[in-house]
């Protein structure tokens, strides 16, 4: 039986972590870039620039990685992670492990249902770039 999360119930409820986890990236680099004691406009336009320019860089990087995973890309790498993972557990416990994929062809028929591509960061993410891109250019046209 799968158990539910929140999520399930509420699929809106990741872009709106999404968007308040990139404000709150934006809002540290607004603070960090002094916007609120600035006066000039065209600082402000290019410090807003630059802070919607980090969390749109980050999750949507973080996203596409996501759609990478999906792919297969880290297939490998999780395998041997995930080989050494149950060996030590192996060691220290009397168990056996039967759900333990006996082969590489194995693990990834195994986690090739269970892979999903996190829309949510890569839409937000593109939105937070797409704010930044046009600030960019309002700050090159208008100043």
């Amino acid at each position: 039986m799968r158990k539910l999360r929140v999520f399930d119930d509420h699929p809106w409820l990741r872009y709106v972590l999404a968007v308040i986890v990139g404000l709150l990236m934006a809002l540290s680099v607004c603070l960090y870039k002094g916007v609120f004691r600035e006066t000039d406009p065209a600082l402000i336009v290019r410090y807003l620039s630059d802070a919607c320019l980090a969390p749109g860089v980050l999750l949507t990087g973080i996203g596409l990685l996501s759609f990478l995973k999906k792919e297969g890309t880290y297939d490998g790498l999780t395998y041997s992670f995930h080989s050494m993972r149950m060996a030590s557990a192996r060691r220290f416990s009397d168990e056996v492990h039967d759900d333990m994929a006996r082969t590489y062809y194995d693990y990834k028929q195994n986690v090739k249902a269970k892979r999903k591509v996190a829309w949510h960061l890569i839409i937000v993410g593109g939105s937070f770039l797409l704010i930044s891109i046009v600030l960019t250019v309002v700050f090159t046209k208008a100043f």
